[in-house]
C-alpha cells in the first residue's frame, strides 16, 4: 500500500474508532472467531474464569454455610471478570485508541463461539456421512452431556442438532446481545456467569444451595437474548429455504414446555424450520430422562439437518449483529446531534 494510501486508512480506522469504538470492538471479535475460532492458549479468558470460580469454591464453601459462599462466590467470579473487561481496555484506550479496541475485541472473542460449536457440529456431521459410527458418538460426546454410546445415526445427529440449537443462545447471541447493549465488557461478564450456572448450577446435594443463585443469575441473563433470538430465526429460516411458517408455528406452541425457562425457545424454532422433533428419552449416566418433545415434523435428524442447523445459527448471529450495530450507530448519533 501506497504511504498515501496507508495514511488514508488509518484515519479511516481513527475515525471509526472515535465514533463508535463499542461497536468496532465487536465486530473485531466476531471477525477473529470467523477466522481463528476459540481463541487457544494457556491464558485463556474463559479457562481462566474456571480456574477462578474453584478457586472460589474452595476457599468460601469451608468458611460459610452454602448458600452464602455461592453468593459471594458469583459476586466475586462475575465483579472481576466485568471489572478486567472494563479497566483493561480503559488503561489500553489511555496508550492509544487501537490498542483499546484490540483489548475488547479480545473480550468478545473470548466471549462467543459460534466457529468452535461449527467445528464440533461438522466433525459429528462428517462422520455420520462416512458411516463411522463410532466416530460420531465419540465427537457428538464432546458437545452433549448425555451417554452416547448406544446412540444410532438418527438419535446422534438429533442430539448434535439440539446442542447448535442450545448453544446457538448461549454460546453466540446472549453475549453479542449484551455486548451491543453495554458494551464488550457486558459479553465477558456473561460469558462468567454462563460458566458459574454450568459449573455450579446443577440440582445435585453438592450444589442445590451453593450454586442456586448461579443458575437463577443465568436464567435472568439468558431470558431476553434467548426471545429475541428465537424471533430472529423465524426470518433468517425464510431466508435460507427452511420452513418459516412451522418454526413460527413450533415456537408459539412448544417453546415453554422445556424444563429450562429459555432452552425451548431455540430448540422449539429449531425443530419448527428443521421440520423435525428434538427433546425426547436421553440418558445421564445410566438413568433415563424424558425431556419434553419439540416439533411435529416428520424428518428424523441426518447429517444434512446438522449443517443446516449451523447455517441457521450463523444467520440468527449475523442478523442480530446488523440490527444491533445498526441501533447503536443509529443512537449514538441520535445522542450527538
Amino acid at each position: 500500500m501506497q504511504p498515501a494510501g496507508l495514511a488514508s486508512a488509518l484515519t479511516v480506522l481513527t475515525s471509526a474508532i472515535a465514533s463508535d469504538p463499542a461497536t468496532l470492538a465487536i465486530l473485531f471479535g466476531i471477525a477473529a472467531d470467523c477466522i481463528a475460532g476459540d481463541p487457544v492458549f494457556s491464558l485463556h479468558p474463559v479457562r481462566l474464569l474456571g480456574d477462578l470460580a474453584t478457586q472460589a469454591e474452595t476457599i468460601l464453601r469451608p468458611r460459610l454455610e452454602p448458600r452464602a459462599a455461592g453468593v459471594l462466590a458469583w459476586l466475586a467470579v462475575v465483579g472481576a471478570s466485568a471489572a478486567a473487561a472494563i479497566l483493561l481496555p480503559l488503561a489500553a484506550f489511555r496508550v492509544h485508541p487501537a490498542l483499546g479496541v484490540a483489548l475488547d475485541a479480545l473480550f468478545v472473542w473470548a466471549s462467543i463461539a459460534p466457529r468452535d460449536l461449527s467445528l464440533h457440529a461438522m466433525r459429528v456431521r462428517r462422520a455420520l456421512l462416512a458411516g463411522d459410527l463410532g466416530a460420531a458418538r465419540r465427537a457428538v460426546s464432546m458437545v452433549v452431556g448425555r451417554d452416547t454410546d448406544r446412540l444410532d445415526e438418527s438419535a446422534v445427529a438429533r442430539a448434535c442438532v439440539e446442542s447448535v440449537a442450545e448453544s446457538s443462545v448461549d454460546g453466540v447471541s446472549a453475549p453479542l446481545f449484551w455486548a451491543l447493549l453495554l458494551g464488550p465488557w457486558a459479553a465477558f461478564a456473561y460469558r462468567a456467569a454462563n460458566t458459574l450456572d454450568s459449573m455450579f448450577g446443577h440440582k445435585s446435594e453438592r450444589y442445590l444451595l451453593f450454586g442456586r443463585l448461579s443458575a437463577r443469575a443465568d436464567d435472568i441473563a439468558t431470558f431476553l437474548p434467548a426471545r429475541l433470538a428465537a424471533a430472529l430465526t423465524v426470518p433468517c429460516a425464510l431466508v435460507l429455504g427452511l420452513d418459516a411458517r412451522s418454526a413460527l408455528r413450533i415456537l408459539a406452541r412448544d417453546r415453554l414446555k422445556h424444563e429450562s425457562p429459555n432452552s425451548g425457545h431455540p430448540e422449539a424454532v429449531f425443530a419448527g424450520a428443521l421440520r423435525t422433533r428434538l427433546g425426547g428419552p436421553a440418558s445421564y449416566k445410566g438413568e433415563r430422562i424424558d425431556h419434553p418433545v419439540m416439533g411435529d415434523g416428520p424428518e428424523p435428524a441426518s447429517p444434512a439437518m446438522i449443517a443446516n442447523a449451523v447455517r441457521l445459527m450463523y444467520a440468527q448471529a449475523l442478523l442480530l449483529v446488523v440490527l444491533g450495530a445498526a441501533l447503536r450507530v443509529g443512537a449514538l448519533a441520535m445522542i450527538r446531534r
